[in-house]
């Protein structure tokens, strides 16, 4: 590895496990209090704790396609820098990117919902998944649709976004060599199977 790259890599990957550590419900909880409750400042917690994830998966990507045969090769044929990021290692980082944006994006809806299933998420009336579940707890006795129909549209959107990331997955990477998405599945099992009328526990 270059001492240039090597120098910013022991510099920025303490950084990236820090905010790796933090929880990012309570990353969530530091954002509402600090911006104003109920307007969906949360979101800006979700979108930083996913850089470490997307930070370490370049990182690997780079350091796998920087030791590559034909990246020699292209240094052998004069082509700089400049050349050699854009045209071969970043369309080859590309691929993975795209693959864990959608595993990401499917994080990041389970975790809206679990937000708002907490109070944390976006106040009424606008609609909002977990919200939605947990008002509905009141009425399972007499309307238990109010909760199953929010459950289900959940389920199916997490699942159909995981689906599109295999998709993408087998069309992108036919040889299988990029890293697995993570598993949205166990969450979603562990949200929806929780005690009906208590509130979501971390």
């Amino acid at each position: 590895m270059p001492p240039g790259i090597a120098g910013a890599d022991f510099l920025i990957s303490p950084v990236l496990d820090i905010l790796a550590a933090i929880p990012v419900i309570l990353l969530a909880l530091v954002f509402e209090a600090i911006l104003s409750w109920g307007n969906g400042n949360f979101m800006y917690a979700i979108a930083i704790a996913e850089i470490p994830q997307f930070a370490r998966l370049v990182r690997v990507c780079v350091m796998h396609i920087a030791g590559s045969a034909y990246i020699e090769a292209a240094r052998a044929l004069g082509v700089g820098h400049p050349g050699i990021l854009f045209r071969h290692i970043g369309h080859n980082v590309a691929p993975a990117l795209i693959v864990r944006f959608t595993g990401a994006l499917a994080e990041a809806m389970l975790t809206c919902t679990v937000l708002g299933y907490l109070g944390i998420g976006i106040n009424p009336p606008t609609p909002e998944w977990g919200n939605i579940v947990y008002l509905s707890k009141n009425f399972i006795r007499l309307a238990p649709q109010l909760m199953v129909i929010p459950c289900a549209v959940i389920s199916l959107t997490v699942i159909s976004v995981s689906l599109l990331g295999d998709g993408l997955r087998d069309a992108l990477d036919p040889g299988g060599e990029l890293p697995k998405g993570p598993d949205v599945s166990g969450k979603l099992a562990g949200f929806l199977s929780k005690k009906r009328g208590t509130r979501f526990e971390e």
